[in-house]
């Protein structure tokens, strides 16, 4: 090895960085989609999901809100501060998932209350990762049952109503069959 370069130990097969419930696993690569559409619209802005991401825990997805509003930009930055200070609740972009079983998450339930550990690891979690101005990426753990996953979004202060869409859990459930487990 290069002098220039620092040696570094492998990790051990069989070890996991990531609890399931956290977050895309690291010892997987996932297996991408064909999911991807328009979820809401208005004049001033338009709410896309795409690039998602199954894996055998579960999936993710990017929820991308285009605009070229400086201030609808900012909002969505902010996330769900505002929301729960009760300032501007409705400046709140908010987004969601229906399982097949009937059971609801939303982008707002982790700062509702703090969830105990056991309820964390059983599951079903949607889990916001990472934000880019208006990209989100987001987590769900476990993968659904088979059936319908509605997906829903509100943004008052961009005059996006409650909109929904449906997509059939079994594109997910098959994609994450081929995700391959790396160590």
């Amino acid at each position: 090895m290069s002098e220039r370069w620092p040696q570094v130990q492998p990790r051990p097969f069989g070890t996991r960085q990531t609890e399931p419930w956290q977050g895309v696993p690291d010892n997987e690569t996932g297996a991408l989609t064909t999911v991807d559409f328009i979820l809401a619209g208005s004049e001033r802005v338009t709410v896309r999901v795409c690039e998602l991401i199954a894996f055998s825990t579960g999936f993710s997805f990017e929820c991308i809100c285009q605009t070229d509003d400086n201030a609808l930009d900012h909002m969505a930055l902010v996330r769900n501060r505002e929301y729960f200070e009760g300032r501007r609740p409705d400046r709140t972009f908010r987004i969601g998932l229906q399982l097949p079983n009937g059971i609801r998450m939303t982008s707002l339930d982790g700062h509702a209350s703090p969830l105990p550990q056991e309820s964390l690891a059983s599951g079903p979690r949607m889990k916001w990762i990472w934000s880019s101005g208006g990209h989100y990426l987001w987590w769900v753990y476990p993968l659904p049952a088979p059936g319908l996953v509605t997906f829903a979004c509100e943004w008052p202060a961009a005059d996006i109503p409650f909109s929904t869409a449906e997509v059939e859990s079994a594109a997910i459930i098959e994609a994450a069959r081929e995700s391959v487990r790396l160590w």
